[in-house]
């Protein structure tokens, strides 16, 4: 039997809620890819604005035996692991420590800049005498890369 309406609805009256929606999912991926992208680092004063009692922390510590290695992830792309001692000479305690790496080409000029925690997701204090391995890994080196170690600058840190 007939009633009038159609036991279908146009595309059309559907096609704005769909909009609606993934526009929805856009912008709550957008504000979560952007939280995840600070880093804690802008909470913390720069090296540059640092007290006396910090440089002196700051002096003590040291970045040793620094190679590279490369390495293919699940995803069969290459990885490059850049790793080391961080050894705190000094009588602070250091419950964080943020590195600025930067990988240059042969023209000395940079080609990758990053600023990641020498002490990892989740540090245990770096204590006074302690030495400590670190890993970090970095995907997508740009091919313009001189291939030597990068350099490596504490750009901040947080004391225990």
């Amino acid at each position: 039997m007939l009633t009038g309406e159609p036991a279908w609805k146009p595309l059309s009256s559907h096609r704005g809620q769909w909009l609606a929606a993934v526009v929805a999912v856009v912008a709550v991926l957008l504000v979560g890819w952007c939280g995840l992208r600070r880093t804690s680092t802008e909470r913390l004063p720069p090296v540059s604005t640092l007290d006396p009692a910090d440089r002196v922390c700051l002096n003590g510590l040291a970045f040793e035996d620094l190679e590279l290695s490369r390495a293919e992830n699940f995803l069969h792309q290459e990885v490059t692991y850049f790793s080391g001692r961080i050894a705190n000479h000094g009588d602070c305690v250091f419950a964080d420590i943020f590195i600025e790496v930067t990988f240059r080409d042969p023209e000395g000029r940079p080609v990758l800049q990053q600023v990641r925690s020498a002490l990892g997701v989740s540090p245990v204090p770096l204590q006074p005498g302690e030495v400590r391995r670190f890993e970090l890994g970095f995907e997508n080196v740009p091919q313009a890369w001189n291939v030597q170690i990068p350099d490596l600058r504490v750009v901040s840190f947080k004391r225990r």
